[in-house]
This record gives C-alpha cells, sequence and structure tokens, in this order.
C-alpha cells in the first residue's frame, strides 16, 4: 500500500494476528489451532522476537501470504457443537476479511477457513 511517495509493508505475521482477533471475536469460534506448519512458524518467529526482546502478535492458526497487494489468509479454527460449523465459519471468514481492509486497506481476496475441530463440550457440559 502507498501514498504521495510513501510506501507501508505490513509483515505477513502481523495481517494473520489481524485475522486471528476477528475471528475469535466470531459466535461460535473456540480457539484457533496452529496445526505443525502453524508450530513451526510460531517457534522460529519467537526465537527471532525474543532475541530482539519483542513481544509477538498472537497468530497461532493463521496465516497470511501477500500478493500484488492482495492479501490470502488461511484461518484454522475449533468451533463450538453448539454452532452450526459452516455458518461459524462464513462469518469468522468476512470477520477476517472486514478486519484485514479495515485496518490496513489491504484487500483479502481468499480467506480460507479449515474447521480443524468441534468442542462438543465446554467445561464438561454438552453443548445447548
Amino acid at each position: 500500500m502507498s501514498s504521495a511517495g510513501a510506501e507501508w509493508v505490513f509483515d505477513e505475521a502481523v495481517l494473520a494476528a489481524i485475522a486471528v482477533d476477528a475471528a475469535l471475536r466470531t459466535p461460535g469460534v473456540v480457539r484457533m489451532e496452529p496445526g505443525l506448519r502453524g508450530l513451526l512458524d510460531r517457534l522460529g518467529r519467537g526465537v527471532r522476537q525474543r532475541i530482539g526482546g519483542l513481544e509477538r502478535a498472537p497468530s497461532e492458526g493463521a496465516r497470511a501470504v501477500v500478493t500484488d497487494g492482495e492479501v490470502r489468509i488461511r484461518l484454522d479454527l475449533v468451533v463450538s457443537g453448539s454452532a452450526r460449523a459452516a455458518d461459524v465459519a462464513a462469518r469468522a471468514q468476512r470477520a477476517a476479511a472486514e478486519a484485514i481492509a479495515a485496518a490496513t486497506g489491504l484487500t483479502a481476496g481468499l480467506v480460507t477457513v479449515s474447521i480443524l475441530d468441534v468442542e462438543l463440550s465446554v467445561n464438561g457440559e454438552p453443548p445447548a
């Protein structure tokens, strides 16, 4: 993104953190699930940031790639068994795209949502 001679570059981890925040605010999303690639990315990024004395934004469960000014996001979710999973995924998808646009001005051209688990109970109680 640029404006009058200035150019802004957003780190992909920052974009992923914006998407995670939006997804976690979506009713029916229980948590993000990092998966193996996410765990490896988190480990490497965490080491680099600890060396630099920085605190990292929570981006586990999401990956972002920017190509030609367009953002592609992948969200890995755990959803509540008390909600229709497809509806939760669609709401999380919209929320992530809208949050990226609002925070950065970039277009989220593709937001892929994977539901990796369904939480059938909360605190030992079945879903309502």
